[in-house]
């Protein structure tokens, strides 16, 4: 019996001096709470579709599941330059580079069938989960003695507020998990010299998604800042070049995916966005006056469990429902970073939690995250929350840190706010009986749902610390309590979003497993049956959330995406930027999404739509009331239904390619009235003022009063629908004969009587070349977004057109990123041969960082002497030459981003885009200034330096 119970407790004691205990802790933790947030969904939509499927609501729904069927289809079929079911058609590396191209999950569910991908949503999430833990673990540990706390640590930044909610947006999770990589590496090349590590981790996070990369390079460069101002930094020059040439060395390696992805969405209208003056860059407005609500809603999001996406609760109206707003520790909230900064006000790394915060309360520290863009985004915020995990265990592992102070503000905050957004009269006027209500919020339960979690979590806190601190049982109270509430805040939130789902049944029926098909290999385009106010509640209004006055017909988005079929409708950020510039011309709103109504009938001749679907719920005239709204429509009643969709044949469909026999300028063009403009599609080529003279040589032009005597004029027909019904039956006999598609290219045969300009409604990208009959052409851009190619020449009026298209910036990319990887393998080779090798092994061995030593001292202990001056002249001569000459060279390095847009621009055509590009190389040197700028300014206010300028003085 001893020898059994010695081998035991020898067992025990080899199991707790593995290395790799913790990390398998962490990971079956986390296993086990991503399950528990997830699995009851799943099997909720079990019980109502057949299907374990995870299904949320919104975006997530429409957007996020049918994006990876589609995408690991398009892989499979190896199609991966040009989208032709992607809205118009849209470069595939371009528009979906930003949602999952650089996320190793999505690669992962490439060894999978297409089909399985809705289906497997739900365990690549928890995969995401997992990765996101284990990878803070390995960041938080050297910041504790205790690594139990570094585990609780890990799964609090995996299953914090920005985490469930974005749930929401499915592409924001890998940058969560693999954000920690850039800090890990960063601490290790500078702390223990360990080479490789941040090049890498650059690489990895600059490929995954560039529009979180930006913000970041901003994080880091903050982070580097504060971290080099502590004593026990071993910053010196020699690391610091080491730093600035792994950065750069890691933004080369990510260049296959971050240059195509970069120059896809340089024309792109959300890049525009600029402050007005200095008062906006200075204070969230809103009509004139301090948008208040602004500053709650972020607030809140640190000290309560999340609002879900799109229903903003605790300070409802907040304009910017989808900003991910959320950056709450489970059960901690910020009382662990107030606590700490009450006992340790030197801690550089604890400030590094409230000076990031107060940046989100001012616009133009704020907008650095998102390249200086004045639309509010908070998706930085998890960045922040993972330094506040990290202070958040320090406080634990410090026996001299008191929880008393931060748990008491933290919950006065919560008190705080919980009064003034559940406790306060409001005046409804929305309502028709307009009447006092108390509290403001759209859905009161969840607020106080949301409040009684938040207390809850300070007096369990309260309680543990009090009365367990210090004994053995104290870790695995936090754990079991923080676990508890991770799964009950999650599944809280989960189920509040699902409540605002379409039925799901419905969902996985006529999408996730509906097909289109039909007869002929015509190329073609469907649509959905929408009418002028059938959109989605646009002002986020009570009225607008518990009632649906605005008309429906109960349309998905994405259903061409979900059932591989051209459409014009569209629900997709990042298309080509000659379709939001095509909308925006014809008076089509263009925002996120196309989703063109049918007062706009002019589109879907012009567009090539052959068939209109409308749901047959929805459909009780059999399509009569659509021709009966609109004269401008003429449909031919199939008799037929797919996916719960009548079909209906557009008479007025027109084939892919024609040409035309007059043209009007854009100035001619935009004096119609917008809402007009559609009309004309079909009757005139739209062209540039200024090529105006090349066109006259092929057809006439339109003008609204033709000059008098002149040939080549005629005078421009009125916008109405008896013109779009005579155009388009004209239209529809100068089509190609011919028309042949595949992944990135397609090929048209046409015979023309006399030389002419032969149109495609494709999107017009620099992707694009062109041959006729063999022979290059130049591609030319007509109305507004579409190409166009000369055809001449031909003795017998025959034309065959071929496009090809190759992804702008992919094979540079990928030449950089071969070129980075060489680099690397040299870099690392030559660092082992001279024995550089790393102070110790990242696994086997621990390595601790205590943040304030001094701190550890007890009362009476002998104070430490003086500093010896020689070293300190050293230290501040080091730090001013840091200052003066390199940090200057990081902000550049680190601005690289803006760098590579300019010089990749200098080759294209567009000068409004050289010009975008050279701003933004611009704006990232300025930003490397600003940098040394302020660091030299804080390097001044330590002693160190002042003692330096004593010695010249």
């Amino acid at each position: 019996m001893k020898k059994l119970f010695a081998k035991r407790k020898r067992e025990e004691l080899e199991l707790a001096q593995d290395p790799y205990r913790n990390y398998i802790r962490v990971f079956w933790y986390s296993l086990a709470l991503a399950v528990l947030v997830l699995l009851p969904s799943m099997i909720y939509e079990l019980t109502q579709t057949g299907k374990l499927i995870f299904l949320y609501y919104g975006d997530y729904n429409v957007q996020q599941v049918p994006f990876y069927e589609h995408c690991v289809r398009m892989v499979h079929e190896g199609t991966v330059t040009w989208d032709w079911i992607t809205d118009l058609g849209s470069n595939f590396v371009g528009s979906y580079s930003y949602y999952l191209l650089g996320s190793p999950f999505f690669w992962l569910m490439c060894l999978f069938p297409a089909s399985w991908a809705p289906y497997l949503m739900g365990p690549i999430y928890i995969l995401k989960f997992v990765a996101a833990a284990v990878i803070a673990y390995a960041f938080l540990k050297r910041f504790v003695k205790n690594k139990d706390y570094a585990v609780i640590g890990a799964l609090m930044y995996a299953f914090c507020g920005f985490q469930i909610y974005n749930l929401f947006f499915n592409q924001f999770h890998e940058v969560v998990a693999l954000f920690p990589l850039m800090l890990i590496g960063m601490e290790e090349l500078v702390q223990n010299d360990r080479k490789g590590v941040f090049a890498v981790a650059v690489a990895i996070n600059c490929a995954c998604n560039y529009f979180m990369f930006a913000g970041q390079v901003v994080f880091c460069v903050i982070y580097f800042l504060f971290r080099a101002f502590k004593k026990s930094y071993r910053l010196t020059l020699k690391r610091f070049g080491l730093l600035a040439f792994e950065a750069v060395l890691g933004v080369v390696m990510g260049m296959v995916l971050f240059l195509p992805a970069a120059l896809a969405i340089l024309g792109n209208y959300r890049l525009s966005y600029k402050f007005k003056d200095i008062k906006d860059m200075l204070v969230y407005m809103q009509g004139g006056k301090v948008y208040v609500t602004r500053y709650g809603h972020i607030l809140q999001s640190l000290f309560f469990p999340p609002d879900i996406p799109s229903r903003v609760n605790f300070f409802y109206g907040h304009a910017a429902r989808w900003s991910s707003n959320a950056a709450w520790l489970p059960m901690f909230g910020l009382s662990g970073v107030f606590a700490y900064l009450r006992y340790r006000k030197r801690s550089l790394l604890a400030w590094l939690v409230p000076v990031p915060a107060v940046f989100a309360l001012v616009p133009i520290l704020n907008s650095p995250f998102f390249l200086f863009n004045s639309n509010y985004y908070a998706r930085w915020m998890y960045m922040l929350v993972l330094v506040a995990v990290a202070v958040t265990i320090m406080a634990l592992d410090d026996e001299k840190v008191k929880f008393g102070f931060g748990l008491a503000l933290n919950s006065a905050i919560i008190v705080a706010i919980t009064a003034y957004c559940g406790l306060r009269w409001f005046h409804n006027t929305e309502d028709s009986n307009d009447f006092y209500q108390l509290g403001g919020e759209p859905f009161a339960a969840r607020l106080w749902a949301s409040v009684a979690i938040a207390i809850a979590c300070m007096i369990l806190l309260h309680f543990m610390i009090k009365r367990l601190r210090g004994t053995k049982y104290f870790t695995n109270a936090l754990l079991i309590v923080m676990c508890f509430i991770i799964v009950l805040y999650a599944n809280v939130h989960i189920f509040c979003g699902k409540s605002h789902s379409t039925s799901t049944e419905r969902i996985v029926n006529e999408a996730v497993e509906g097909e289109f098909s039909m007869p002929g290999e015509e190329f073609y385009r469907i649509d959905f049956y929408r009418t002028p106010d059938n959109g989605m509640p646009s002002t986020g209004k009570k009225s607008e959330y518990k009632s649906k006055t605005f008309k429906m017909t109960s349309v998905f988005d994405n259903l061409g995406i979900s059932w591989e079929t051209p459409s014009v409708e569209c629900f997709h950020s990042v298309v080509s930027p000659s379709i939001m510039n095509f909308y925006e011309a014809v008076g089509v709103t263009r925002n996120v999404g196309s989703r063109a109504t049918y007062d706009k009938y002019g589109l879907l001749g012009f567009l090539s739509v052959k068939y209109s679907l409308i749901r047959n719920s929805s459909d009780k005239g059999n399509g009569k009331h659509i021709t009966d709204e609109y004269n401008g429509l003429s449909f031919t009643d199939l008799q037929q239904t797919q996916n719960n969709y009548n079909i209906y044949e557009n008479d007025y469909f027109v084939s892919m390619g024609f040409w035309y026999e007059s043209f009007i300028t854009q100035s001619e063009f935009e004096k119609i009235a917008k809402s007009n403009r559609h009309i004309l599609l079909c009757s005139y080529l739209v062209v540039p003022d200024d090529e105006a003279d090349y066109y006259r040589a092929f057809m006439t032009e339109a003008i609204e009063t033709p000059p008098e005597g002149e040939e080549g004029y005629v005078k421009r027909a009125s916008a109405n629908y008896q013109t779009y019904v005579q155009s388009v039956g004209e239209l529809q006999n100068r089509t190609c004969s011919s028309f042949e598609r595949d992944g990135g290219s397609f090929k048209a045969e046409i015979a023309l009587d006399s030389p002419n300009i032969v149109v495609f409604t494709v999107p017009y990208d620099d992707g694009w070349s062109a041959t006729v009959n063999g022979k290059p052409v130049d591609i030319r851009l007509v109305t507004y977004g579409f190409m166009g190619v000369e055809c001449s020449g031909s003795a017998d009026g025959n034309y065959v057109i071929e496009f090809t298209y190759s992804v702008p910036g992919l094979l540079w990319g990928a030449l950089a990123s071969l070129f980075g990887v060489i680099v690397l393998v040299v870099y690392l080779l030559v660092c082992r041969r001279k024995g550089l090798k790393p102070s110790y092994k990242f696994f086997k061995e621990d390595y601790v960082e205590v943040e304030c030593p001094e701190y550890f001292l007890s009362e009476n202990a002998e104070q430490k002497p003086a500093a010896d001056p020689e070293k300190l002249f050293n230290r501040a001569k080091t730090s001013l030459i840091v200052s003066i000459f390199a940090i200057p060279f990081l902000g550049v390095v680190l601005g690289l981003v803006g760098a590579a847009l300019g010089a990749s621009t200098l080759m294209r055509i567009n000068k409004t885009e050289q010009k975008k590009g050279a701003g933004m190389a611009a704006l990232a040197i300025a930003l490397g200034v600003c940098a040394a700028a302020a660091y030299v300014v804080f390097t001044l206010m330590r002693g160190d330096a002042k003692y330096l300028l004593s010695l010249f003085i």
